[in-house]
């Protein structure tokens, strides 16, 4: 019935009394501090016979252990419409809650707090005076039915309870009164009416709890709410809002330990405090702290906290020490200390001196540490995940730590140490560092900051960084082998991969990262990954079968870095790929005695460069050995932006391979005792101010190409090959005694090119697109040689067979051919030709061999296209026992239209003495040509050694002139 109706059928006066009387009676109900009892109700109505109606109330509850929530159900049956109305007034009523705490209650019409007095449980409360109940209406509408909302609460707060459900009646309901009073109304109520309220505690176990918020003793049972310490089977709970100090004056051991709330100091001067479990969670709302703490930091003795997990959730933190103390403490001694794992959850925060968490006993197991979440942090100045095998103490475990989704690490401002290990071959430790989160618009970034990270100090280890995630580290090393005693060795794995993914020195301008320090490691860097750092890869021989391999690749992933040594002291071999970038100040492959480095750059998009110098290989005093390959279009730069500086050294056993289409470019190189291999087309090498040889250059099918004042300079045991199509260009080339340089094979060529030199020159005796040669200079097969001037210096040797020397055609003006050593025209036998002009001076020497009469297949010929003034000595050398019969002709010089050779002294080896010859000109071809006038007889092997030696005097020596 509505409201409206019930008001015209009574009138107002006692519409308000039985308002207030039927709100009340209801209300009270819900909060009777009895319990379940069955009343009988009397309801009298004008002129009717009075109707009793039944009513089971549950007037109230008790509980052990923490409220938490409150249900509360109700249910009626056979109410039907009726009104009511109190023949007594009800003003006023007194009456007692029976509660543990603070209780807020709403009902359909209003509500009311209960504000309590405190423990203990069940105590009575101040007396509450009811009054000002508000309208009728919100009792009368509504369906009846069963509803209830269970609530949680939490400890110093109010209870709401809220009772959704209303009967179609007012509802008379009285426990407390001796008598009901009387009622009278109009309507009709039929039948037996019954109705159940029902309260309904929901509860957990209380914990052992800490109640004093001064501090004490952990062991003083008064500080503790059951009047007595946990022992090892019980809980530690610390809830209470304060700030105070728990001393731990012996050993305790607990099943588990929990902080709360407040800022709780446990102070373990020589004590170690045992549980299985360290929870430092705040309540919803709350903030909690634990700070572990010793007098004396340079303690070695055990203490502080043992757990088998440790846990900091959101608003929490977990601390020890002060930072400054760092280098005072004993990072094998930690405070803080764990079995399985540490979990700092998003929100959370750890700070530490030092951290060990060891692995799960001393069988085979992992250790666990994990920050992860938005705003989760952890500052250590040394974490140790994972242990190692001890000689004689058995097996060791497997550490991982895992920083994801926004975590951090973070070093204070003097050092953090992070070891991550196994102490098994079965088993890998390991580091993850990856991922970015987001929360209310702002970006965390996963983060480790640290001075030191080893990753397989005498185990193996593995460290992953990606996704987005920054490391900054001052010194990384994979494979440490610190433990060679028990015969493991270590093993170090870091992939590195990921666009926006970074690796950088947290204090210094770069970091420093050793692969494979007495040890093995890998380290791989991919998917756009940057990473600032100089690398040393085999780092140590003394100890340990150290090895590194470092793998770069992928379009946008770069390393750069001061220093990259590979195959420091043991095999360090790296390979850079797929359009990836290696930047570097020095580059060191395969220095130091006993060291072995191999380096590999291939693809087109794959640059390599180093501003200083790139050393290959060892020296006079080091007998390392190295390899540099360049391939498939890789580029290699040794020159500083402003191309002041950048040198390439080859040392002993140092080998440079350029090929298929790669290149490199370098201020000057210097090649000590090593090699260097320009293949395939379109390979190159260019040296922007000259390239020493003390070694070997090869060039088939590429291009080398030395610019600048510096010259081409082939030393003592320098030896340069030309062929196969490979081609030299130089603005100057020098070749010392005992250097060598061959040009031989179809477009194969040596050119000094004048406009090569763009700088001032180094030796100005050598002039742009000069060649000097005391050494040997060999010209086969269809090779080229092309310079404004070559200069043979005395001692110095010319071979060809074939090949084609392009010289200068204004001697006057000093553009030509000077012969000052030995032009040896052709190679068992064959044919040499000089483009240009051709001046031998009185020290010059050129040799002519002759096995046969056919010119350039059986004797050599020498061509001079232009003019020639031949002074010195013209050698004819009588091979393979040939000897010429009288009248016998050999065409062995060809010259251009201007010849004198009046200077020219002749000398006859290879044949007994007696042999007569004349030189004259061909009249037709312009050429000169001997003519025998006896019979010759060659010298009989092996004696024409002897002879020629001995019987010199006894030659023939004839000098025409012309």
């Amino acid at each position: 019935m509505r409201s409206s109706l019930v008001k015209r059928l009574l009138p107002d006066r006692k519409f308000d009394k039985l308002f207030r009387f039927a709100q009340f009676l209801f209300w009270a109900t819900l909060i009777s501090p009895t319990y379940a009892v069955e009343k009988l109700h009397t309801f009298t109505f004008a002129g009717q016979t009075p109707i009793t109606t039944t009513t089971l109330i549950q007037e109230g509850f008790s509980f052990e252990g923490e409220l938490i929530g409150v249900q509360v159900s109700a249910s009626f049956t056979n109410l039907l419409s009726s009104t009511f109305v109190a023949d007594t007034p009800i003003d006023n009523v007194s009456l007692t809650l029976e509660a543990e705490q603070a209780m807020s209650v709403t009902l359909p019409w209003g509500s009311f707090t209960v504000d309590l007095n405190g423990p203990p449980v069940l105590s009575t409360i101040n007396d509450l005076e009811i009054d000002d109940l508000f309208t009728l209406s919100t009792i009368i509408e509504g369906v009846g039915g069963e509803t209830f909302s269970p609530v949680s609460l939490q400890s110093g707060q109010d209870i709401p309870i809220t009772i959704n459900w209303a009967p179609t009646v007012p509802i008379t309901v009285r426990n407390f009164f001796t008598e009901l009073p009387v009622l009278q109304g109009n309507g009709f109520f039929g039948g037996t009416s019954l109705m159940n309220i029902t309260l309904s505690p929901i509860v957990q176990d209380i914990p052992e709890g800490w109640i004093n918020p001064d501090g004490g003793a952990f062991q003083t049972g008064a500080n503790w709410s059951n009047g007595a310490s946990p022992t090892s089977g019980e809980a530690a709970i610390f809830n209470i809002p304060a700030v105070y100090t728990v001393d731990l004056s012996s050993d305790v051991r607990n099943s588990m330990a929990k902080v709360q709330n407040g800022a709780v100091k446990l102070s373990v001067e020589d004590s170690k405090y045992e549980v299985d479990q360290l929870n430092v969670i705040a309540a919803p709302g709350q903030t909690a702290l634990l700070t572990v703490d010793r007098a004396n930091v340079e303690s070695t003795a055990q203490q502080g906290i043992f757990a088998r997990e440790i846990v900091v959730g959101a608003n929490s933190t977990l601390r020890t020490g002060d930072f400054d103390q760092l280098f005072e403490s004993d990072p094998n001694n930690p405070l803080v200390n764990a079995r399985e794992f540490v979990r700092v959850e998003q929100g959370g925060k750890m700070e530490v001196l030092s951290l060990s968490i060891t692995g799960p006993g001393p069988s085979n197991g992992v250790a666990l540490a994990q920050v992860r979440g938005f705003g989760s942090a952890m500052k250590a100045g040394y974490i140790n995940v994972g242990q190692p095998m001890v000689s004689g103490g058995g097996p060791g475990t497997a550490g991982r730590l895992e920083v994801t989704n926004g975590g951090k690490i973070t070093s204070p401002d003097v050092a953090l140490q992070i070891v991550v290990d196994s102490g098994d071959a079965t088993l890998q430790g390991s580091l993850l560092l990856s991922g970015v989160a987001t929360s209310g618009g702002d970006t965390a970034v996963s983060e480790i900051e640290a001075t030191i990270i080893i990753i397989g100090n005498s185990g193996r280890g593995r460290f992953d960084l990606g996704e987005g995630a920054l490391m900054e580290v001052d010194k990384l090393v994979l494979g440490q082998s610190r433990n060679l005693n028990v015969g493991t060795e270590s093993y170090g794995q870091a992939n590195i991969s990921g666009t926006g993914t970074i690796l950088r020195s947290f204090g210094r301008d770069f970091a420093s990262i050793i692969v494979g320090d007495r040890g093995r490691g890998e380290l791989t860097i991919t998917e756009g990954a940057h990473v600032e750092a100089s690398i040393q890869l085999a780092a140590n021989s003394d100890e340990g079968p150290q090895q590194g391999i470092v793998n770069i690749g992928g379009a946008g992933t770069r390393l750069k870095g001061v220093v990259l040594n590979v195959g420091s002291k043991g095999a360090g071999e790296m390979k850079v790929m797929d359009g990836a970038v290696v930047e570097n100040q020095i580059a060191v492959i395969g220095e130091l005695d006993g060291s072995l480095g191999l380096l590999s750059i291939t693809g087109a998009e794959t640059r390599f460069l180093s501003e200083l110098q790139l050393t290959i290989g060892g020296d006079t005093q080091q007998t390392g050995s190295a390899r540099m390959t360049l391939s498939e279009g890789a580029q290699a730069t040794i020159l500083e932006p402003d191309d002041t500086d950048g040198r390439v050294r080859i040392g002993n056993q140092g080998v440079l391979e350029v090929e298929s289409g790669a290149s490199l470019i370098a201020k000057t190189i210097d090649v000590n005792g090593g090699d260097i291999f320009i293949k395939d087309a379109n390979s190159t090498l260019l040296s922007d101010f000259g390239l020493t040889l003390d070694g070997t250059l090869s060039v088939s099918e590429g291009l080398a190409t030395v610019k600048g004042g510096q010259p081409l300079t082939i030393e003592s045991q320098g030896v340069a090959n030309v062929t196969e199509g490979g081609a030299v260009r130089t603005a100057r080339l020098s070749i010392d005694q005992g250097g060598e340089f061959l040009v031989t094979g179809e477009g194969s060529q040596l050119i000094l090119d004048a406009s090569l030199s763009n700088g001032p020159a180094a030796d100005e005796t050598l002039l742009a697109g000069a060649m000097a040669v005391s050494g040997r200079l060999t010209i086969n097969q269809n090779g080229l040689v092309a310079a404004e001037r070559v200069v043979v210096e005395q001692g110095g040797r010319i071979d060809g067979n074939g090949g084609v020397i392009d010289a200068g055609e204004t001697r006057l003006a000093g553009n030509a051919f000077f012969n000052q050593g030995l032009v040896a025209a052709g190679a068992s036998p064959g044919k040499l030709t000089i483009e240009g002009d051709f001046v031998q001076e009185e020290t010059g020497i050129i040799e002519i061999e002759i096995a046969g009469l056919l010119p350039g297949v059986e004797h050599d010929v020498l061509e001079i296209t232009g003019e020639a003034v031949i002074d010195g000595f013209v050698v004819l050398q009588f091979v393979e026992g040939f000897a010429p019969s009288q009248g016998d002709v050999l065409k062995y010089l060809q010259v251009g239209e201007f010849a004198d050779l009046t200077g020219v002294d002749y000398e006859v080896r290879g044949l007994l003495p007696g042999f007569e010859f004349e030189i004259s000109r061909d009249p037709l071809s312009g050429g000169f040509q001997m003519l025998a006038l006896n019979d010759g007889f060659a010298v009989p092997e092996p004696a024409s050694a002897c002879i020629a030696l001995v019987c010199s005097v006894c030659l023939v020596l004839r000098k025409r002139a012309w």
